[in-house]
This record gives C-alpha cells, sequence and structure tokens, in this order.
C-alpha cells in the first residue's frame, strides 16, 4: 500500500511539474542562444580551434569495441529478391 501511494504521490507531481514547464514561454533569443550553446558544445573537439586560428583536429573513424571492421554496404534490388506468388482470392 505505502507503495502504491509513492507511484500516485509521484505521478501526481510528474504531471504537475509538466503543465507547469507546459506554461512558461520564452523569448526567441534564448531558443538562439541554446541552439548556439549545442552547437558549440556539440563541436568542442574539431572546431574550436578555429577561433583562435589553430587547424582543425581530426576525428578518428568511429570502430567497434569487438575489434571488428564496419561491414560494407551493398546495393540491394529487386531483381535479387525471389519472386512472390500473386494473391489468390
Amino acid at each position: 500500500m505505502p507503495l502504491l501511494l509513492l507511484v500516485i504521490g509521484l505521478l501526481f507531481v510528474g504531471v504537475e511539474l509538466f503543465q507547469w514547464f507546459r506554461s512558461i514561454v520564452l523569448p526567441l533569443p534564448v531558443y538562439v542562444l541554446g541552439g548556439a550553446f549545442l552547437a558549440i558544445a556539440s563541436n568542442y573537439d574539431r572546431g574550436l580551434g578555429l577561433l583562435w586560428g589553430r587547424p582543425p583536429t581530426a576525428v578518428p573513424p568511429a570502430t567497434s569495441s569487438l575489434g571488428m571492421e564496419p561491414a560494407t554496404s551493398s546495393r540491394f534490388s529487386l531483381s535479387d529478391s525471389p519472386a512472390l506468388p500473386p494473391n489468390q482470392p
């Protein structure tokens, strides 16, 4: 019973917070600054050196944790697939 009351209480608090967050309206410059911050933060390791005149660092290609090479993509065409039998009513 106490667990049920805790879950119901948490759901109530979550819904109230959600409604409160939906009522907040931020001005456009806040969204622009937020987007600029996210762009800088996501490219921090390779693009920030351009501001100080340093060449950008090379980002190594992603490798699997199993040490396997990534699979090469092969083209798929419908002529390679087996023909399906027609639908008969």
